[in-house]
C-alpha cells in the first residue's frame, strides 16, 4: 500500500514538471505530509549538482500541495517520503 501511494505521490508531483526545459539530472527531494495531503516539510535529500534544477524540483514538490491523501490503512499523523525528480 505504501510502495502505491509513493508511486501517486511521484506522478502528482511530476505533473508540474516544466515543459521545455533544457536542463537535465536528477533530484532527490525529501519531503513530509500530513493525513490531509499537505505538505509539512520538503528540503533536497540529494542534488543534481545544479542548484537552479534542485530548485525547480523542490518547487514542483511545493507546488503539487496539497497532495492526495494517504489511504485510511497509513495510520502515522505525518508520513516521510524521497522521491527522485528527473529531468530528461
Amino acid at each position: 500500500m505504501l510502495a502505491a501511494y509513493r508511486t501517486l505521490l511521484s506522478l502528482h508531483i511530476r505533473a508540474g514538471r516544466p515543459r521545455g526545459s533544457a536542463l537535465r539530472g536528477t533530484v532527490l527531494i525529501a519531503f513530509r505530509i500530513d493525513r490531509g495531503g499537505t505538505l509539512v516539510a520538503s528540503d533536497i535529500a540529494g542534488s543534481s549538482g545544479d542548484p537552479n534544477l534542485d530548485r525547480i524540483a523542490l518547487r514542483m514538490v511545493r507546488q503539487a500541495s496539497p497532495m492526495p491523501a494517504p489511504p485510511a490503512g497509513l495510520a502515522a499523523a505525518q508520513l516521510a517520503f524521497e522521491v527522485p525528480v528527473a529531468f530528461h
